[in-house]
């Protein structure tokens, strides 16, 4: 890998790793679970940086499990078969267009 910011290729070799090191276990379970734990590292990350835990943290230690996150989806897209760079796309015209969330009704 060449261009350590072209995720795809970073997905790609991590995945081709894990499989080979893991390769009895389910890829699909491993990298759902990874994902939840990255993304509870970040939220923790981001309540300490915020003052909302006991211990403080500063915002490199967010950045960090933040990169985590993105790494990690992008390895679990590989996994399942999801093409992320089109899912990013598509969700960002919705995104642009109607809001991130439909508004309940009232």
């Amino acid at each position: 890998m060449n261009d350590p910011t072209d995720l795809a290729a970073l997905a790609d070799q991590m995945s081709t790793a894990l499989d080979n090191a893991f390769a009895d276990s389910d890829p699909r379970i491993r990298q759902t679970l990874a994902l939840a734990e990255e993304a509870g590292e970040f939220v923790q990350a981001a309540r300490r940086y915020l003052g909302l835990a006991r211990h403080t943290g500063d915002l490199d230690q967010v950045a960090a499990e933040l990169a985590d996150v993105v790494i990690t989806a992008f390895v679990t897209a590989r996994t399942f078969g999801i093409d992320l760079p089109t899912e990013i796309t598509t969700k960002a015209g919705v995104i642009v267009t109607r809001g991130w969330r439909d508004t309940p009704a009232s």
